[in-house]
């Protein structure tokens, strides 16, 4: 029981140690069948990324708010990664 509060309280802190410090952020696509429809037909990216938004994807800066809200990382660091 105690430990498991502690794991609960220091979680963020946990997790930094577990990964050595760095958390990856990812962006993830799934190939639905109306995304494969578009590619297939060669659209634009406009479109694509509308759909691809459309059926869940979420994008590198997405993840990177998610891993901030969650304690595991910093905005400077999501500004680090993310910048154009």
């Amino acid at each position: 029981m105690l430990l498991n509060s502690i794991a609960q309280r220091d979680a963020p802190v946990v997790a930094a140690w577990a990964t050595g410090g760095r958390v990856g952020i990812h962006e993830f696509l799934l190939g639905t069948p109306k995304l494969q429809g578009l590619i297939y037909r060669n659209a634009g990216i406009e479109a694509i990324y509308e759909q691809a938004i459309a059926d869940g994807m979420r994008t590198l800066k997405q993840d990177g708010i998610a891993k901030i809200f969650a304690g595991l990382s910093d905005y400077s660091q999501l500004l680090n990664v993310t910048a154009e």
